[in-house]
């Protein structure tokens, strides 16, 4: 089947939920085209996979899973919200087999717009657009590249968040991105604080095209006080709601009615897992 915008889930069964909102949201939101969501699945089950099928329908979608096993990642750095699945993300575009343009998105994202929009963007020659992260803007920030003086880079060079990016899969493979983010990890593996964000970020040093904050705006801009010039109409803007960090809507102590809480359920009402709550 003909498909113009390639999409790339990373997920384990922790996640499978949330992916089920996130792919949902990128279908309903898609205007133009046919759109393939590409899985790759860290351990989940058969049944699991159906329910993200059966959620997932239309006559121009197309789902794939590509199997993953993070076994090699043994040792590498996690989190109380990460697990070795993140770093599956440094083996794009191989994962999928994908050529020309994809793009890659965290779990933990409503899709409000369009995604075929960003495909057109001018990548000027760099094998990754994204959006900068507002909490670290460059990587000499507190939570940026923990070794960026070791490894010569410029400290001002700007840090971008990995959970939406736009990859030229072409040009990523002559940059031998997986390979330069895989050996910064194994230099770091004690010291790096960002994962596999990190790794990407280093391996780049800074060769990324910059996108508007409206394709990951996450909750930075929920402080008022943020939105101010270019950023005054963010929240009414904004292409991606990002639950970045801890504020999932799916935790218990985060009530329904905080934030765009209600937002993730009513897309989860529209999946298979319709009904399910904390």
């Amino acid at each position: 089947m003909p498909s113009n915008l390639h999409v790339v889930f990373f997920a384990d069964m922790n996640y499978v939920r949330h992916l089920a909102v996130a792919g949902t949201s990128v279908i309903e939101s898609c205007r133009t085209g046919a759109v393939t969501i590409h899985v790759v699945a860290i351990g989940i089950g058969a049944s699991e996979r159906a329910m993200l099928s059966a959620s997932w329908v239309g006559e121009t979608v197309d789902v794939r899973f590509h199997d993953w096993d993070p076994g090699q990642f043994e040792g590498w750095q996690t989190g109380e919200y990460f697990t070795t699945s993140v770093y599956a993300r440094l083996f794009l575009p191989e994962l999928v087999g994908v050529t020309g343009r994809l793009v890659s998105l965290d779990c933990d994202m409503v899709i409000l717009r369009d995604l075929a929009p960003l495909l057109r963007t001018d990548l000027a020659g760099s094998p990754v657009a994204a959006v900068r992260e507002p909490y670290t803007p460059t990587v000499s920030w507190r939570r940026g590249l923990s070794n960026w003086a070791r490894e010569g880079i410029a400290p001002e060079t700007p840090y971008f968040n990995s959970g939406l990016m736009l990859i030229d899969t072409k040009r990523w493979r002559e940059l031998r991105v997986t390979e330069s983010a895989l050996a910064y990890g194994r230099r770091y593996l004690s010291t790096m604080v960002g994962r596999d964000e990190e790794c990407l970020n280093a391996a780049l040093r800074g060769d990324w095209a910059e996108l508007d904050q409206e394709w990951n705006a996450g909750p930075y801009w929920r402080l008022a006080h943020r939105r101010t010039g270019a950023y005054a109409d963010i929240l009414d803007r904004r292409r991606i709601v990002h639950y970045q960090g801890i504020d999932k809507p799916w935790l218990t102590w985060n009530p329904d009615d905080r934030g765009d809480a209600r937002l993730y359920y009513e897309y989860l009402d529209r999946t298979a897992w319709k009904g399910w709550r904390p």
